[in-house]
């Protein structure tokens, strides 16, 4: 009973939080720039960052304490293994991206608006940019994680 509750709670958790991440990459995300201007999509999306990436630590949790209900044998089992640490890496992506990415963009992104120094401008803006393609290139591989968690399920 409770190992079958534990399975329904990851599989439930593990599409949530992959189906949140491709709507918010294919629609939001896009939908938000086409539609507002640049600096409220950025204010927008600055708001909706932080719930994110906080949605995403959950389900990773679910996921990895859902994982650790198993009988003592299948902790030796590979497709066990990977399963548990493809979650653990999600996590880990998802704290690093909450507490350490999006904090450093919405200090660029201030002193980017907060400068008249045209060089300082272009400076931070290529800083902006490399930090923000990390985060994409992240956000890319959690995807490609829960996608072969979903294949592992």
């Amino acid at each position: 009973m409770i190992y079958s509750l534990a399975v329904y709670i990851r599989k439930l958790a593990l599409v949530f939080f992959l189906g949140m991440m491709l709507f918010f990459s294919a629609i939001v995300a896009p939908t938000v720039f086409k539609t507002l201007p640049r600096d409220m999509a950025a204010l927008l999306q600055s708001a909706l960052f932080p719930l994110y990436y906080k949605a995403g630590i959950v389900c990773s949790v679910l996921m990895g304490l859902t994982w650790l209900i198993k009988s003592p044998r299948q902790f030796r089992n590979a497709k066990w293994v990977s399963s548990l640490l493809l979650t653990l890496v999600c996590a880990i992506v998802f704290a690093f991206c909450l507490w350490v990415l999006t904090p450093k963009l919405g200090d660029l992104r201030a002193q980017m608006s907060s400068t008249t120094d045209l060089n300082l401008q272009e400076t931070l803006k290529g800083e902006f940019a490399w930090f923000h393609k990390i985060s994409v290139f992240l956000n890319f591989v959690v995807i490609l994680f829960l996608m072969i968690l979903l294949a592992l399920i």
